[in-house]
């Protein structure tokens, strides 16, 4: 579901709104209760479009904050069956289960995930120095960010929830964003968003009950200067 690390806690220095469009032929954004099989949520969470934009850019003095979530397409699911294995792969020996022989260690499992998603996700760029000093101002990271989204020279290919989904991103040309959900309410229920650390520095994933209206997801109430508010209630 995108990257996941341990946070610095930003400041309240935070640039203009940055607003990307994405677009996949497919996206999984797995249900962590789900153990075995991998089945997606409807909607992107606030880690997986982390993940895209830090796959724009990204540098240890900075960070993302989700403002709203467009969902442009309808929503559409398909499932596939693959072959995967029961054994992980050794870290002191990567050679290991690399060829896999016996059929006994193999299995059949199902992937539902989303097909023909677009989005545009709208966020901003938040100072952390607690992580990295002050050498780069918050004017050079927007900047530096905004030129790798308009040449498309991405750090690091950007994927949706899997790397066998990658991704297309673009700048929002347009003032408006067009959803077949406008004028719609969607109860999404409780979904996993993302991971906070607390003052001592533990981590702690984020379950927040979730509503998609007028094909928009809005986190702006999330949030304060001194960072994640809502992930300390699990409603």
């Amino acid at each position: 579901m995108g990257q996941m690390r341990k946070e610095a806690k930003p400041v309240g220095i935070v640039s203009a709104p940055i607003r990307v469009v994405i677009r996949a032929d497919r996206a999984l954004f797995t249900r962590p209760e789900m153990t075995v099989e991998r089945y997606s949520y409807d909607v992107p969470t606030i880690s997986a479009m982390k993940g895209v934009l830090r796959s724009i850019f990204n540098h240890d003095g900075m960070d993302y904050r989700i403002l709203n979530i467009y969902v442009c397409r309808k929503i559409v699911k398909d499932m596939i069956m693959r072959n995967e294995t029961k054994l992980m792969q050794s870290v002191t020996n990567p050679q290991k289960y690399l060829f896999l022989k016996d059929s006994s260690t193999r299995v059949l499992r199902g992937t539902t995930f989303l097909v023909n998603v677009e989005y545009v996700v709208e966020a901003e760029i938040v100072m952390c120095p607690a992580r990295f000093g002050s050498t780069h101002t918050l004017e050079q990271f927007y900047d530096m960010f905004s030129r790798r989204l308009d040449k498309g020279g991405n750090q690091r290919t950007p994927w949706l929830g899997a790397r066998e989904f990658p991704c297309f991103v673009k700048p929002l040309n347009s003032a408006c964003v067009k959803s077949v959900y406008a004028g719609k309410t969607l109860d999404l229920g409780i979904m996993y968003q993302d991971i906070a650390v607390d003052d001592n520095g533990t981590a702690h994933p984020i379950f927040a009950k979730t509503t998609l209206e007028n094909g928009k997801i809005c986190y702006c109430d999330w949030f304060s200067d001194n960072g994640l508010v809502a992930s300390e209630v699990e409603s």
